[in-house]
């Protein structure tokens, strides 16, 4: 049975900021504060804006030139971090990106995939699964840009997500305070949610739901429905990394809420 997405009035809404929680986060009245708040989020606004004709053009020659599966696995390869364990790897396992850079990857990572969820090569279960993967490393990197905080106290090395980290913020001559741009963040992150993810994940859920029905499992992990695989069939991996990716999803929500409510 298809897990169905989070709706856009649940786990999707963040509430709007209080008079005392504007004032507390900007030191300033909160007449002046509401007002200042959106621009706090403009910050990073650009890397929300429709893609442009090159990124079309781009993403559009990229699948053409390596297919739908070459294309899936370019945007996962793109989007992993090598662990600390990994002995083959020679790439830095402790990769450093800047938080702009990490929601312009994600954004134009997700309008790719979007594309490849549109092609008839996802009825292979090679694409679909690949394509899952690079979506569930593309949540990974929002759930690390909403802990940007110059530090290495909450990386964990083991995963396979490298460090987000990101200039000071400034409001005219004012630098922001680490508490307004964290705010900052989870609303942007939050507004990429909205724009680039649920348009992926509805067409996600569109081809579960044309998938046949499956027994109910527990598993959540995408380590656990890969090695599941060779015992389950095919539909039942599908979904065990549909509702993973549902986790995944409903946990970043989560915290951003937390980190709205302060």
């Amino acid at each position: 049975m298809p897990i169905p997405l989070v709706e856009p009035n649940d786990s999707f809404t963040v509430e709007p900021m209080s008079d005392d929680e504007l004032e507390m986060l900007f030191g300033l009245p909160a007449v002046t504060a509401a007002k200042m708040a959106p621009d706090t989020v403009s910050q990073w606004s650009p890397t929300t804006s429709a893609p442009s004709q090159d990124d079309t053009a781009t993403r559009n020659h990229s699948q053409r030139d390596h297919g739908c599966l070459g294309s899936a696995l370019q945007i996962f390869s793109e989007l992993h971090v090598s662990s600390r364990a990994c002995t083959l790897s020679v790439a830095s396992f402790d990769e450093v990106r800047e938080l702009e850079s990490v929601l312009n990857s994600n954004r134009k990572a997700l309008e790719r995939l979007a594309g490849i969820l549109d092609c008839p090569c996802c009825r292979e279960q090679e694409v679909l699964i690949t394509t899952y993967m690079a979506i569930s490393k593309a949540l990974s990197w929002y759930s690390a840009a909403l802990h940007v905080d110059g530090t290495t106290d909450h990386v964990d090395q083991s995963t396979s997500v490298g460090r987000v980290v990101s200039p000071p913020a400034f409001m005219g001559g004012y630098c922001l305070d680490l508490q307004a741009q964290t705010l900052a963040r989870a609303h942007v992150v939050m507004a990429q949610l909205r724009e680039h993810l649920q348009p992926v994940m509805a067409r996600l859920q569109k081809r579960a739901d044309s998938s046949p029905p499956s027994r109910s499992s527990s598993t959540t992990s995408l380590g656990s429905c890969t090695m599941s695989s060779g015992t389950s069939s095919s539909s039942e991996v599908l979904e065990c990394y549909q509702r993973a990716l549902q986790d995944a999803v409903s946990d970043i929500v989560d915290k951003i809420n937390v980190i709205k409510r302060g």
